[in-house]
């Protein structure tokens, strides 16, 4: 039995390319606005319920006083796609930026699982400068403590088979312990180690990055999956919402289906 996966839209943003990526103006292109889409991903099987990101908190671009427009907070998006948050098993962090894993807290049940290297880096002390703070969520490390005493936060050393049809695939770059999550050897979720289609597809530099020849390596493999006939979901692409169908005709804003078993 495969799994069924769906993107879930909960907030966008309006931001320049040249804002977005890494000395812009070096690739000859005009400038142009692009739409910054926040996603977070469900991966069922039969009673299984995988929860691939967990969003931003409800308060953090208000405290933060950045503009950005909600579609619906992660918890209510998880209803309206017919999941509980105490029935979710596991739950994947792909990294520890701010809005992939702020509401970590809301699964009282799951086993989270992050690389190993990922949660040492936020943990230890390069993250002391206010820049690199303002990455990731001090209240999310907070409860990912109280998740590791509680004996549910599984860290993990590179690619790894979590289950049949579910495997994790190490994609460092941009975050020291970036991965992604292979579905049924069709469909990657490349959350950010790929932000947009042209980013890993011309290889524009994202502007935020721990190691650029591995983020330029972590380009590289994406791009060669893709040319196998695998199909590479990037993390903040406004297109997923068009080039899939989406879970509920009546919410096309909301959430679409990746791949159906």
């Amino acid at each position: 039995m495969g799994w069924d996966v769906c993107a879930i839209r909960y907030a966008h943003h309006a931001l320049r390319r040249s804002r977005i990526y890494h000395r812009y103006s070096t690739h000859g292109l005009p400038d142009a606005s692009v739409e910054l889409t926040f996603y977070f991903w469900v991966a069922r099987r039969g009673n299984e319920v995988v929860v691939i990101d967990t969003g931003f908190r409800p308060d953090w671009f208000t405290t933060a006083g950045d503009e950005t427009t909600w579609v619906v907070p992660p918890v209510e998006a998880l209803a309206l796609v017919g999941v509980d948050p105490a029935t979710v098993g596991t739950v994947v962090l792909s990294h520890l930026h701010f809005d992939h894993m702020g509401n970590v807290d809301l699964f009282p049940h799951a086993d989270v699982v992050v690389q190993r290297d990922e949660y040492a880096f936020w943990t230890g002390p390069d993250t002391t400068s206010p820049p690199v703070r303002s990455m990731t969520d001090p209240a999310a490390l907070a409860a990912l403590e109280r998740i590791d005493a509680e004996d549910r936060l599984q860290l993990v050393d590179g690619d790894l088979t979590l289950a049949p049809g579910l495997e994790l695939r190490r994609l460092p770059g941009h975050s020291p312990g970036q991965q992604g999550v292979l579905i049924d050897d069709r469909v990657l979720l490349a959350s950010d180690a790929a932000h947009f289609y042209d980013e890993f597809e011309q290889q524009l530099l994202f502007g935020t990055f721990t190691d650029l020849p591995a983020m330029l390596a972590s380009y590289r493999a994406m791009a060669s999956w893709a040319a196998d006939g695998i199909t590479v979901v990037p993390g903040h692409d406004p297109d997923v919402m068009t080039r899939f169908p989406p879970v509920d005709p009546a919410r096309p804003d909301l959430a679409v289906w990746l791949h159906r078993a």
